[in-house]
């Protein structure tokens, strides 16, 4: 919150991001979006800090202010061995939430030899009882959190992905599954970190 409004902005958007260079997305007053390495207007809100090398997003690192308090919802359990599918399940029995930030975390790397064990959240709309992953756009971007077969040390925590469904509704059940397991092996445990707002 800033200058005196509320900010809202209700869908995925695009920014492109110059190359080799550390900047961050903001947002206006407007509600438009704005790239630049410092506040283009007093009353800007740092979104997302970025940082890119000649072709890619190497890092980024989460900037939003939130005025409510934040909770984690926590799923852990063994990945199945006979290839994907549920890890853990989860009833949200709280306010509405708003979803900041997915953090996966594995014991090990399981031991593979190619590939990574991918993860993804499906959540059950109660009023249509539909499932839908919080990652609509993993065909064409893949955000989705994930552990190469020869992770180690940092690389067995995954907390970049940029998830794009965000509300969690009261009585949303989620399902953390696995979509891709690595060839030849899977961590002993997957533990998923959903840190979210409440609104």
């Amino acid at each position: 919150m800033g200058g005196g409004t509320w900010r809202v902005w209700s869908r995925v958007a695009s920014v492109p991001m110059p190359a080799a260079s550390t900047v961050t997305i903001w947002q206006l007053a407007s509600g438009a979006y704005e790239v630049a390495a410092s506040p283009p207007e007093s009353t800007a809100l740092p979104l997302w800090e970025v940082e890119t090398d000649a072709s890619a997003v190497v890092a980024l690192r989460d900037r939003r202010p939130w005025a409510g308090e934040r909770r984690v919802l926590w799923l852990q359990g063994a990945p199945p061995t006979a290839g994907p599918g549920t890890v853990a399940e989860l009833l949200v029995v709280d306010r509405e939430l708003q979803i900041e930030r997915v953090i996966l975390r594995a014991s090990d790397n399981g031991g593979g030899t190619a590939g990574a064990t991918v993860a993804d959240v499906l959540v059950v709309d109660p009023a249509s009882g539909a499932w839908a992953s919080i990652y609509p756009s993993s065909g064409v971007d893949d955000q989705r959190p994930a552990v190469a077969y020869d992770a180690a040390g940092a690389g067995l925590i995954h907390d970049q992905g940029i998830p794009e469904r965000r509300v969690l509704r009261y009585g949303s059940l989620l399902r953390f599954v696995t979509v891709e397991h690595a060839a030849g092996g899977v961590p002993a445990e997957l533990e998923l970190h959903i840190v979210c707002a409440e609104i």
